[in-house]
């Protein structure tokens, strides 16, 4: 159905004939192709619509260009069947690029990374939004408690395990976000920017896979750069990043700031550690489990703050403390 679907799609935008190679599937259900005609390429996404949805994309993508920072620019939308023709970024990610230059050009790159936030979040949002609310940020630990910890326990939590787990976030998280909230794109990561050498400052970086934005806490973006699953971004990338994201914010700020950056750490970080045990282990995706420790490696380091420690006595109560090596406990 949908091959049939994405060829009348092609046809319409005159590219029956192009040539169509697929591309390295990510963690969602959407698929995509490079279409290759004449001498211009274009990126087909396959977004189908019970599992998927377009629409977003194209109002922040929209957004974005608005602001001046290299969002895809949509070529053609069919948002009944859940397709979208886009500009071709090329194969340069983040992550491609970084793992073939020099140490100080990767730290000068990540401090670009942490520019294009600082603008993004000084522009004015002009279109209502989703926050990270209480109920999404459950929606997500639950990824942690439903996937992870059986693999760990061999058993689900109890349910007084269970709620105490789920008290101890609600209670940091209304304790400990304050920041005015900002436009957070919840996967900005090296795989999903890419380098643009032609263009100047920010716009230098393409960033793709930000459908699901919401308001959130300005350090969210942060975390997910930094603290990146499929990278190890070494100190030096992260103290000049932040330095420079940092570097205009008066003191009281900066304390508020990197509160919800170890917090938000440890709560994003933990939902990855679900979904990708779940996709390791139970969609037998098993270059996923290759991640595993990296974010392992970022858990522990989060939970190296005192303001963890509340969790950080969960973890031993319940049996994950020595798992995870949280070395804050002992």
């Amino acid at each position: 159905m949908r091959i049939k679907l994405i060829e009348e799609f092609l046809n319409f935008n005159k590219l029956g004939h192009a040539a169509r190679l697929p591309l390295p599937q990510d963690a969602s259900f959407r698929r995509y192709e490079r279409i290759v005609y004449k001498d211009k390429s274009y990126i087909l996404m396959d977004a189908p619509p019970a599992k998927e949805s377009t629409k977003e994309f194209a109002i922040i993508d929209g957004l974005l260009r608005s602001m001046g920072l290299s969002a895809p620019q949509i070529y053609a939308h069919d948002e009944k069947h859940g397709l979208m023709l886009l500009e071709d970024f090329g194969d340069l990610s983040f992550n491609k690029f970084l793992s073939s230059t020099d140490a100080n050009t990767a730290i000068e790159y990540y401090r670009l990374g942490a520019e294009l936030l600082t603008s993004l979040q000084s522009h004015p949002i002009s279109i209502e939004l989703p926050t990270y609310n209480w109920d999404l940020y459950k929606r997500e630990l639950e990824q942690f408690t439903e996937y992870y910890v059986p693999v760990i326990l061999g058993d689900k939590l109890s349910s007084q395990a269970s709620a105490d787990f789920y008290g101890i976030w609600q209670d940091l998280l209304a304790q400990y976000i304050k920041l005015e909230q900002v436009l957070v794109l919840r996967d900005y990561h090296a795989d999903n920017i890419h380098i643009l050498p032609t263009r100047q400052g920010v716009s230098k970086l393409g960033i793709i896979d930000f459908q699901d934005a919401v308001l959130g806490s300005p350090a969210y973006d942060l975390v997910s750069l930094l603290e990146d699953a499929r990278r190890k971004v070494s100190e030096a990338e992260t103290v000049a990043a932040l330095s420079s994201y940092l570097r205009e914010k008066n003191g009281d700020y900066q304390t508020q700031f990197r509160a919800e950056y170890v917090l938000l750490g440890a709560q994003r970080n933990l939902k990855i550690l679900g979904i990708f045990s779940r996709k390791a282990y139970l969609e037998d995706r098993k270059n996923y489990a290759a991640f595993l420790p990296t974010v392992l490696g970022y858990i522990r380091g989060n939970f190296r703050s005192p303001l963890l420690n509340p969790l950080a006595d969960w973890f031993k109560q319940v049996g994950l403390a020595r798992d995870l090596r949280l070395e804050v406990i002992y």
